[in-house]
């Protein structure tokens, strides 16, 4: 199972895609239903990434019902996360959101503050994206003070990234602008590319539309 995560990590997908295949069938055979459990999901994450969506949910779908069974609260918030992701992805956001604040409500009955943060961000862009401009600021609001709790930076700039939109979406220009920097500098600080890039589009996207 390590070795096919390693494999995905240094680029070789089909590679990857096929150990963990081998992972899955030894777990089984053992009867271990938590190594099974986490590599359905592991595997569901690289089918995602390949585009087969069908396949991926179904493995996501196996894990789930996996860590319900077994009772591995925790785990069983990240699979609904990851199946909101899933979803959020398509744009299927009315899915995406069940599945969201289904993962919400188990990482705030666990106390899992990082994962709180994470997913109300992911909540709050799905508003975003459907203008619901007030419940996405209350999300970002909510997920930038549990960062700035738990000192998480890289959900900070994901939260200002987040809050910037909302005021692009409103007209806010000058706003947006000024949170945009503070994220950028964060990023730029923390040195996280991806999170860079996103706020660098923000700043594009913010531009064109003063044109």
């Amino acid at each position: 199972s390590h070795s096919g995560i390693a494999s995905w990590q240094l680029g070789r997908y089909r590679g990857a895609m096929n150990t963990l295949q081998d992972a899955l069938r030894v777990y089984r055979a053992a009867g271990d239903r938590r190594g099974e459990a986490k590599t359905l999901n592991n595997l569901g994450r690289m089918q995602l990434n390949f585009g087969y969506h069908r396949d991926a949910l179904d493995d996501y779908q196996k894990a789930l019902k996996i860590f319900q069974e077994i009772g591995v609260a925790q785990s069983e918030a990240i699979l609904h996360h990851n199946i909101g992701a899933l979803y959020d992805y398509k744009g299927s956001y009315d899915e995406g959101l069940i599945s969201y604040r289904r993962a919400l409500d188990i990482y705030l009955k666990i106390g899992d503050l990082p994962n709180q943060a994470d997913v109300l961000n992911d909540i709050g862009a799905i508003f975003q994206s459907t203008e619901c401009y007030d419940e996405a600021l209350i999300c970002h609001d909510k997920a930038k003070a549990i960062a700035e709790e738990i000192g998480n930076q890289r959900q900070q700039v994901t939260a200002w990234r987040g809050i910037a939109g909302v005021h692009r979406g409103c007209g806010g220009y000058v706003e947006a602008f000024e949170l945009y920097d503070s994220a950028l500098k964060l990023a730029r600080e923390i040195g996280d590319p991806y999170e860079e890039a996103k706020v660098l589009e923000g700043i594009a996207e913010t531009l064109l539309s003063t044109l």
